[in-house]
């Protein structure tokens, strides 16, 4: 999986959300949410439910690493 599919996946994942994926290898990925769906929600609550996004991809290893950034319009 390269950087734009893995933008595509998360996007249809978190449809209200604004998702930027880079990979400075292909393998280890770097992910920026952005959604007010967030809002209230502590960083790791915030992480979780990201990464229950792409756990399926996790556990088959399409995607190796993920790092995120994840917060609301107003974090920006």
């Amino acid at each position: 999986m390269n950087q734009e599919e893995l933008q595509a996946y998360l996007s249809e994942k978190l449809p209200d959300c604004q998702v930027r994926v880079s990979s400075p290898d292909g393998y280890h990925f770097e992910a920026e949410v952005v959604g007010e769906r967030f809002a209230g929600l502590s960083r790791v609550r915030r992480q979780q439910v990201v990464m229950a996004c792409v756990s399926d991809l996790l556990a088959d290893n399409t995607v190796h690493a993920l790092s995120l950034k994840v917060r609301t319009p107003d974090e920006l």
